[in-house]
């Protein structure tokens, strides 16, 4: 490079840096259009040059609500995120931001509408992707760390899935538990899916009651916004005992009973895993993980004409559905107790000596029965939602045509406000097409072991990882069954989501000498 390129260079970052701090004024006196037409053709010639850029550009788009400007910021940053990930600590910010920016999307492209996100599926599908990938960098700082949880945590609830949602609101709770913003928010989903765990029901109200009350504290003042002031009527509508709510005790602590080793040994690996069927297991004081204690009660459905035999084939439905889900736990949690001596009946049809075959382990065929079995409960789920909606196509071959016909997703689906159904489809498509796509790779492997490619071409602990991570959504799926019956969304259709809209993160710490 000669001495007119570098000094050329140094010129054109000096007019940027200029021309910037002239954007920013403006900005600061509430002239955004102005802003913008001054930096939006304003080229740059270093990293820093053009983050700022971005930075200045979505903050705009932020203030002024426009859609427009919002993604051609988020153009900018995919068309440089090669460049930007060549500094490897700029990674975790650089997907934060682009996670970020997708959320500000569904936001501006649903602003109006009572009904938030479910026809956004692709921005949110990419706001989550990136924030799991901004969460799969260690050592992170307290305040980026706090920021990729929260986010992934309103992604989660915007799209229904609240019960994966609460564990990325404690999450980001147990980084920064001043922060109001996600406190309320917790305990709005600890409210809406608390009567699903009758066992402890009282005493989740009784939390999320003093919750409140820590997050009048944290204001410093003892006036109570509208959203607390929500949030304590519907917990002394679900819990009108305003003495019980207020009594200072403390929380229980449940034990565990477990009348043998072995029981105990499968009871810790459940709670370990989060393979257990209660609600439980986001609180800040006690232990409310006892084991499978969930059920459906009728008094959502009093109201209809036949309801009494409906809600007895969704509860046969819904046991049906929680035994298979032990069952298949058993097998599980059985193939890490290889020292106890125990009697099998003969695996199938998979003879040793077969061509293209190697034989496996005890453990292997113990993990690889857990795995098809919990496969195979994707098939009760599509009985259950036959029977909830009351749907007449009773003779469907699988989950996938109860969703999709010739066209792609049915008409039914898409205008359904259902949180919890939309939950399940996330879950159900991402094991089919999406991020855990491998899941349904392995169950292809594992059905047809003597076709080329598929002869044992996973390792055991390989299957031991993708069959725990199988039983963990179907837990979740179970959980949202539930759920759907409990608020009786076949007929409500009133929801409240977070509505978060993002500037860039982006300190100036971190962006000098980049």
């Amino acid at each position: 490079m000669t001495i007119s390129e570098l000094l050329g260079i140094i010129l054109s970052v000096d007019t940027f840096l200029v021309h910037l701090q002239d954007a920013r004024r403006k900005m600061s006196v509430g002239q955004y259009r102005e802003a913008f037409n001054l930096i939006i053709d304003l080229e740059v010639q270093s990293l820093s040059s053009l983050l700022k850029k971005i930075e200045c550009m979505i903050d705009i788009g932020f203030i002024l609500r426009d859609e427009k400007i919002l993604r051609y910021g988020i153009y900018l940053l995919e068309k440089h995120g090669s460049e930007v990930l060549e500094v490897e600590d700029l990674a975790p910010v650089y997907f934060l931001n682009l996670a970020n920016q997708y959320v500000n999307m569904v936001t501006l492209s649903s602003y109006n509408d009572d009904y938030f996100a479910y026809y956004s599926r692709n921005e949110l599908l990419k706001a989550r992707e990136f924030y799991e990938r901004a969460l799969s960098y260690k050592n992170l700082p307290v305040e980026l760390s706090y920021q990729i949880r929260i986010g992934l945590a309103r992604v989660l609830y915007i799209a229904g899935r609240g019960v994966e949602a609460l564990e990325q609101y404690q999450a980001s709770l147990k980084i920064k538990p001043d922060q109001r913003e996600a406190l309320l928010e917790k305990i709005q989903l600890m409210i809406e899916y608390a009567p699903l765990n009758s066992l402890n029901h009282r005493e989740l109200m009784k939390e999320a009651w003093h919750l409140c009350q820590y997050s009048v504290n944290l204001k410093g003042d003892e006036i109570e916004d509208q959203q607390e002031l929500e949030l304590r009527g519907r917990i002394k509508e679900l819990i009108p005992d305003r003495i019980f709510l207020d009594e200072e005790e403390e929380y229980p602590l449940h034990s565990i009973i477990t009348n043998s080793e072995e029981e105990y040994q499968y009871t810790m690996f459940s709670l370990k895993h989060n393979l257990y069927l209660n609600l439980c297991g986001f609180c800040r004081k006690c232990d409310f993980a006892v084991g499978d204690q969930v059920r459906l009660s009728s008094s959502s459905f009093t109201i209809r004409q036949n309801q009494k035999n409906r809600f007895t084939s969704l509860s046969i439905c819904y046991n049906r559905l929680m035994e298979l889900y032990r069952a298949g736990r058993f097998f599980l949690i059985e193939s890490e107790n290889q020292d106890r001596k125990h009697f099998y009946a003969e695996p199938g049809n998979l003879k040793i000596g077969l061509t293209g075959y190697r034989p496996g382990s005890m453990r292997y065929y113990l993990l690889r029965n857990a795995f098809l079995h919990g496969w195979t409960l994707w098939d009760s789920v599509k009985d259950y939602l036959l029977t909830f909606w009351d749907s007449p196509e009773k003779d469907l071959p699988s989950l996938y045509q109860f969703f999709h016909d010739m066209k792609g997703v049915k008409n039914e689906l898409s205008a359904s406000q259902s949180p919890s159904l939309h939950a399940i489809y996330d879950l159900y498509m991402d094991c089919i097409k999406g991020s855990r796509r491998k899941l349904s790779d392995t169950v292809n492997s594992l059905k047809h072991p003597l076709q080329d490619g598929h002869s044992m071409s996973i390792s055991e602990e390989e299957l031991r990882e993708q069959t725990i991570e199988l039983y963990k959504i179907q837990r979740s799926v179970i959980l949202y069954l539930g759920i759907m019956h409990e608020r009786n969304e076949f007929q409500n259709q009133k929801w409240t989501f977070p509505r978060p809209l993002y500037n860039f993160f982006m300190s100036e710490k971190e962006l000098k000498n980049k």
